[in-house]
């Protein structure tokens, strides 16, 4: 379901040919992508996480008024970091030996990549996300908090 979002790493060379070809799915054996999409239980987990930190931002802690203007930034850097730790958690077990396809050169630094990928997207989500002027509104006290501005 994520392939192409993950075709789009390749692209930016965050994520190589044999390691989009296991996120996809190529099992085991080597005999085609019977195995794991472990691509779309990554774009789940980092849309679920995203989603969820920003609702604890804009409407379960809804900070007061007069805050520090780094907030947006500090919640960003903690969906990040867990949504590096979490695909590492997954893609990290996945690649260890006998696991993915012998004929798949897949390394740690392929790993850290799309780790990477994925601390990417999910900001980028939350930029979208908050640069969304009706879904701030219903905010009591972040009415004006995006990646944009900081009030």
């Amino acid at each position: 379901m994520f392939d192409w979002l993950y075709s789009i790493g390749k692209t930016f060379r965050l994520i190589t040919s044999n390691m989009l070809n296991h996120l996809k799915g190529y099992d085991i054996h080597c005999s085609g992508y019977y195995g794991t999409p472990y691509a779309t239980y990554l774009g789940i987990t980092f849309i679920a996480i995203t989603l969820v930190g920003l609702a604890l931002q804009y409407f379960i802690i809804d900070i007061p008024p007069k805050r520090p203007t780094g907030t947006w930034w500090l919640i960003a850097l903690i969906i990040a970091l867990i949504n590096f730790i979490a695909a590492y958690c997954v893609i990290g077990s996945s690649t260890a030996p006998g696991h993915h396809c012998k004929d798949l050169s897949i390394t740690t630094l392929d790993v850290i990549g799309v780790c990477f990928f994925n601390v990417v997207c999910g900001l980028f989500l939350a930029m979208v996300i908050t640069g969304l002027p009706w879904l701030r509104r219903l905010s009591t006290n972040n009415v004006f908090t995006t990646f944009f501005k900081n009030n």
